[in-house]
């Protein structure tokens, strides 16, 4: 990462190694926050992307399950057609109707998810949803070492 700077002074005494020790830590601390911006942007992309990855498998599990139990279904419904067993049809015709329904809330919930929402601004206290926050972690932080306080105020 290169960084430059544009230095000017206003008055007329050249800089002195006091000035350019200032600028140089300045220039590195400036550097080292560019540099922790950039290194979180791409934590945060790849955490997004392993999230995608999981998503992604779930629902390709959730699908596949769908479709085995769907086969299974025809492959009994043929083979009771060849039997004749027309009792047997109407049990895997109910598992298969079970599974259309369940395929098609899958679908319809993705694009549910997938339709851009507005955002709605409500108003709140804030005292209120802290404390209730605290309040639901409050199990979790008495099993720490280290104790966390909420003062009403």
């Amino acid at each position: 990462m290169v960084l430059s700077m544009y230095i000017n002074k206003e008055s007329e005494q050249p800089f002195g190694d006091d000035d350019l020790n200032f600028l140089i830590a300045l220039a590195d601390e400036v550097r080292l926050a560019l540099e922790n911006f950039f290194l979180r942007e791409e934590l945060l992309r790849h955490e997004r992307l392993a999230s995608i990855g999981k998503t992604i498998a779930a629902l390709s599990h959730y699908i596949k399950n769908i479709l085995l139990i769907a086969e299974g279904a025809t492959a009994a419904i043929e083979k009771a057609i060849e039997d004749k067993d027309f009792s047997k049809i109407e049990n895997s015709w109910e598992i298969l109707k079970a599974n259309n329904e369940r395929l098609t809330d899958l679908i319809q919930n993705l694009l549910h998810y997938a339709k851009a929402k507005p955002s709605v601004l409500t108003n709140g206290n804030i005292i209120v949803m802290v404390r209730q926050l605290a309040r639901s972690v409050q199990p979790k932080l008495a099993k720490k070492p280290d104790k966390t306080y909420l003062e009403s105020g």
